[in-house]
């Protein structure tokens, strides 16, 4: 039962961590998609 209420707020931190990894990711992949069609207009 101790090992338990060690282990649970470890896995509730790392889904949380995880989460705000992955919505920093998707920021800088539109970031860089915008990047990407400023670029595309500016060659043509």
């Amino acid at each position: 039962m101790f090992s338990v209420l060690i282990f649970v707020p470890f896995v509730v931190y790392f889904t949380y961590l995880a989460r705000k990894v992955s919505k920093i990711l998707e920021r800088i992949d539109r970031r860089q998609e915008i990047i990407e069609n400023k670029d595309d207009t500016r060659k043509e």
